[in-house]
């Protein structure tokens, strides 16, 4: 099911709020036309709105861009006065003093958890503050014989992973002990090239 994240509201334009036309009114058709204008306004400004929200995230992107390309810029000038400034005629370099230098490795920075509260865009947010509260499974801990927290088998997205890499060795630890348990018995078997 794919996640809507940005949902226009109404999405039904032409459905009044109870489904029913109010007894007074004397025009039907006059009616449900006022009803579909307000919703049909109500979902532009809904629109507008997360258009709103679009152009900003952009902005912060753009403007994150335009901060990292400002910082590649200095570490370029920084380079290229350096190289400016280097004479190799004045510096003297030995065969043997190159082979005993390391060579360069760039350090490699690993992004982790990428994906939290405070770098969500807000209309998934907005989405997530809709949604139910995490039930108080820790009142449950006690009656656990394995000491885990009970939480962990509603939210841990790696139980399932977890649960099947215990079977596999569960497996494996019952299949070695079927074998330990058996003596090879080695038959010889004739070799029907040797017949012919």
């Amino acid at each position: 099911m794919p996640l809507l994240k940005r949902p226009i509201e109404p999405s039904s334009i032409t459905r009044t709020v109870d489904g029913n036309i109010p007894n007074a009114i004397r025009n039907e058709l006059e009616y449900v036309a006022n009803s579909t204008q307000a919703n049909l306004i109500r979902q532009l400004s809904s629109l507008s709105h997360y258009a709103e929200d679009m152009f900003r995230e952009l902005f912060e992107e753009a403007t994150s861009i335009y901060e990292r390309t400002c910082n590649l810029n200095n570490k370029v000038d920084m380079l290229k006065d350096s190289v400016q400034q280097f004479d190799p005629n004045q510096v003297v370099v030995k065969l043997t003093d190159i082979t005993k230098r390391k060579p360069y490795k760039s350090e490699y920075h690993t992004d982790q958890q990428i994906c939290t509260k405070s770098t969500m865009p807000r209309s998934l947010a907005q989405m997530y503050s809709q949604c139910a509260k995490v039930p108080q499974l820790y009142k449950f801990d006690r009656f656990r014989d394995d000491g885990k927290p009970s939480i962990t088998l509603y939210t841990n997205p790696d139980y399932f992973v977890q649960l099947w890499i215990e079977s596999l060795q569960k497996n494996v630890s019952e299949s070695s002990k079927k074998h330990d348990g058996k003596k090879v018995r080695r038959v010889s078997v004739p070799m029907l090239c040797n017949m012919w």
